[in-house]
């Protein structure tokens, strides 16, 4: 019992049991309740205490999420957890802030969750993007569990988690029935009652051909294993029975610049034009793209070029700083520049929406992707430097964009575990880790509009600013 007065230790295993729904499905429902002491934190600790122990609970939360993705140094960990946590300390402030100056006190607990909610929004702003460890990303081992990510996207399913939490702290202290009422309807919201996404109508199908190679991003270094995938790529998109309309490839399937002359024999040489990743490297910008290469030796002109980058792999924060701590750790010499996107990438009649590997965490990222025209979304990866858990979870996400976006999505990764998820978050289609696959998919042409997709997160950004600023008590 002393134990659990102490709050440093409460604090400790709050962040391990967050972080444990990222790689145990049974542990998230227990991870959701566990957010009342986090509710109890924001309404009754003073400021001092919320900011030390809050950020805490959000250090050891990612951490130890960081290191399961095990594609960092430990120093890589270390910083990452640190500006999360500094992210909610500046949180924990301003809303302690807010406190002293509502209007009625009784309300402080039913800001909670629109306050969380634009804590989350800010971290997917500004260089440092994270939305790895938001808490919506929890419940992503079931597709009936995200069917409201389909009208409130990624931070939405977060804001009825916690307001999940609220409710259920105020029927506990208060018993008031308008509490025990949103418990239960915020409940309900959380496994997709009344809401269930079964769309079955589809326009049309297309056949693609996906070609991975099952290798890890290390072992391409050696010039011998590179040698072994170019030839693997080659046989894998130009042996088969029934062509394609399209061959995909994943984010760094080869090591080369774009546009590609290695691409450009083998889109020849199989007669059809072939997606796939590669790097702009020039004297101003250093772009990781996806392009394509046309059986004509052409190549698309203005690849989509990589938007979101990941922390810490693709650019280095405090670069001098960390890089004379770890001076033989392998940083990258130069920082990948971020882009600006593209459009749809149009190919045999085919309009493809592209995202780069990270891009496939944020909402945001596929929602400005979709246009009216687009078919469906490929994201190529590289998550072969991360850890296998890193790598399932990721393929767990891309069912959530397949909701919000109301398309139909292919992740093709480098290292294995590719995959078709249908836009009711269905996984038709998934690959071993590890393992090379060469073998064509049909995919259904499928477009739902969804409130997400027209909406974004502005459908509960301005109305939480607007409850957030009305209940603030003028001087």
């Amino acid at each position: 019992m002393k134990l659990l007065k102490n709050k440093t230790f409460l604090s400790m295993m709050l962040g391990v049991l967050w972080s444990a729904p990222f790689l145990f499905e049974s542990m998230w429902p227990l991870a959701v309740l566990s957010l009342i002491f986090m509710v109890y934190a924001l309404s009754e600790y003073n400021t001092v205490d919320l900011i030390k122990y809050g950020s805490l609970v959000i250090f050891v939360q990612n951490i130890i999420a960081v290191y399961w993705m095990k594609a960092l140094s430990p120093v890589a960990w270390i910083l990452v957890a640190l500006i999360l946590a500094s992210e909610f300390a500046v949180f924990a402030y301003l809303f302690a802030s807010l406190r002293k100056r509502v209007k009625r006190q009784k309300n402080i607990l039913w800001l909670i969750p629109f306050a969380w909610y634009l804590y989350e929004y800010s971290r997917g702003l500004g260089m440092f993007k994270w939305s790895w460890t938001n808490l919506g990303n929890w419940l992503t081992w079931n597709s009936d569990n995200m069917a409201f990510a389909s009208v409130v996207g990624l931070n939405g399913l977060s804001f009825i988690l916690m307001l999940f939490a609220v409710s259920l702290y105020s029927s506990i202290t208060k018993k008031d029935k308008t509490s025990k009422a949103i418990c239960l309807c915020s409940l309900c919201f959380i496994y997709g009652f009344p809401l269930k996404n079964n769309i079955d109508d589809f326009e049309g199908e297309a056949t693609v051909r996906i070609v991975s190679n099952g290798k890890a991003a290390i072992e391409r270094w050696d010039a011998n294993v590179l040698n072994e995938i170019k030839q693997f790529y080659l046989e894998g998109s130009s042996n088969f029975e029934t062509e394609p309309q399209v061959i995909l490839w994943p984010e760094s399937a080869i090591v080369s610049e774009y546009p590609s002359d290695v691409v450009a024999n083998i889109s020849k040489k199989s007669n059809v034009p072939i997606l796939y990743g590669a790097f702009i490297n020039d004297s101003e910008n250093f772009h990781n793209v996806y392009g394509v290469s046309y059986p004509n030796k052409q190549y698309l002109e203005k690849p989509y070029e990589k938007r979101f980058l990941v922390p810490m792999g693709e650019f280095v924060i405090f670069r001098k700083l960390v890089t004379e701590i770890m001076p033989d750790y392998g940083w990258p010499v130069r920082d990948v520049s971020p882009g600006d996107g593209g459009g749809d990438i149009v190919v045999n009649n085919l309009n493809i929406g592209p995202l780069l590997c990270w891009e496939a965490l944020f909402p945001e990222a596929t929602r400005t992707q979709i246009s009216k025209k687009t078919d469906f979304l490929v994201v190529a990866s590289n998550t072969s430097w991360f850890s296998q858990n890193a790598t399932q979870q990721f393929s767990r996400l891309i069912k959530m964009r397949a909701l919000e976006s109301g398309r139909n999505m292919i992740s093709i990764i480098t290292g294995g575990g590719s995959s078709i998820v249908d836009i009711n978050g269905k996984v038709l289609f998934e690959s071993p880790l590890g393992e090379d696959l060469f073998q064509n998919q049909k995919i259904k042409i499928q477009k739902r509009n969804t409130i997400f997709n027209k909406f974004g997160d502005f459908l509960l950004l301005f109305p939480s600013i607007i409850i957030c600023l009305l209940n603030i008590r003028r001087k």
